[in-house]
Parts: C-alpha cells; structure tokens; sequence
C-alpha cells in the first residue's frame, strides 16, 4: 500500500527492529515509539490508520483526524463503527485486508475532503461543549453538598436492592419457567403423536383397507 502512495509520507509505529519491512521505501518512517498525540494534532496530517482501541480513537476524535480502521478483538470493532456510521472512518476487516482493500480505503480518505470535514466537525463539537468533564463533576459535587440534608432523595434506589432482585434471579426463574412449560409441552406432543402413530402401525392390514 505505501508504494502506490509516494506523495504522501508515512509514519509507522513499529517495535521490530529486525525486521526489514518497508526499509526500501523512501516515504515509509518506521519508529519504535511515536509521540501520538502530537502527530494527531500536526496540521498535515492526513488520516491515521488505527486498530481502533478507545485511546487512538478518542485521540484522533479530539485532533479532528480521520481513521482508516483495521479492528482486531475487543470494543475496537465498536468503536470504529461509531465513526463510519458518522462518515469520519473507513474500516477495512482483518479478514479481508489485501493492498486493493487498503489502497482504496486511503484514497477514500486522501480523495474526499468530507471525511476530513466531519472528523474536524466531531473535534469542534467536542471541545466547545457548554461544560466540560471537570466543570459537570464540580457543578454536581456542589449541587449533592447543598441538599446532603436530603439523602433519601439523592440516594441510588438500586443500592438497597435485595439479593433476589439485584442478582436478576426473578428474570431468570420466570425465563426458566417459561421455558420449561414449552418444553414439556413439547414433550408431551411427541409422545401424544408417537403413541398415535405406534397404534395406528399395529392395525392389522386387511383392517386398514376396511377403515
């Protein structure tokens, strides 16, 4: 794949030193350890190919960054749905990777400038939300610390569950219930049918006709 791109410089994340992978291409820059965030947030960047894991998405989400997204195991596939399903990603499966599928997957993100819009989009709408993680987290420690007199109001009720309804146990017996009524019902019909049929297979075959 990065022979068909010889415009475009590539910054490879890659801990075997041995290896001689991409060691003849010019535009390939294999490092041992990258500085990721600051690499998201240089003006030039392109796109970021990525498995997809919650940090480099929420990384690259911040830098406005598109992803081209290669899931392996994990929230990863999850993940990086979330963002094709908001035009900002690309993803290529583990199990149909090949260079035609990489190669156009990369031009999807370099030859349209919309997915580069729309992860510019998600960055703007995530940094200029009314509050922040740490401004909602104050502003509802303040609010709990004002009414502590009304415990019995702020209290989870979920907390004070009983072991019954906290493990699930009344789903669960009514799920096993059910399931063994269908089953005896089951049950029953074949052995209903088959005493028919065992019946009806010992009738003389002169009586048969008769019948």
């Amino acid at each position: 794949m990065f022979a068909a791109f010889p415009e475009i410089s590539f910054i490879w994340k890659y801990e075997n030193t041995l290896d001689t992978i991409a060691d003849d291409l010019p535009n390939v820059f294999k490092k041992t350890w990258v500085p990721q965030p600051m690499v998201l947030a240089h003006p030039k960047l392109l796109a970021f190919i990525t498995h997809g894991g919650m940090n480099s998405v929420m990384e690259a989400g911040h830098a406005g960054v598109p992803l081209l997204g290669i899931p392996l195991f994990g929230d990863q596939d999850r993940n990086l749905k979330m963002l094709e399903y908001r035009k900002s990603a690309v993803i290529v499966e583990k199990n149909h990777i090949t260079s035609e599928a990489l190669i156009s997957a990369m031009h999807k993100l370099t030859d349209d400038d919309s997915y580069r819009t729309r992860a510019r989009t998600i960055a703007a709408l995530a940094r200029t939300k009314p509050l922040s993680g740490k401004q909602r987290f104050i502003a509802y420690f303040n609010h709990a610390v004002q009414f502590v007199h009304a415990e019995d109001q702020l209290d989870i009720g979920h907390r004070k569950l009983d072991t019954f309804r906290y493990y699930n146990l009344d789903i669960f017996v009514t799920f096993a219930a059910v399931l063994a009524a269908i089953t005896y019902l089951i049950v029953k019909t074949v052995i209903f049918f088959g005493h028919r049929l065992l019946r009806f297979s010992h009738v003389p075959l002169s009586q048969k006709k008769q019948n």
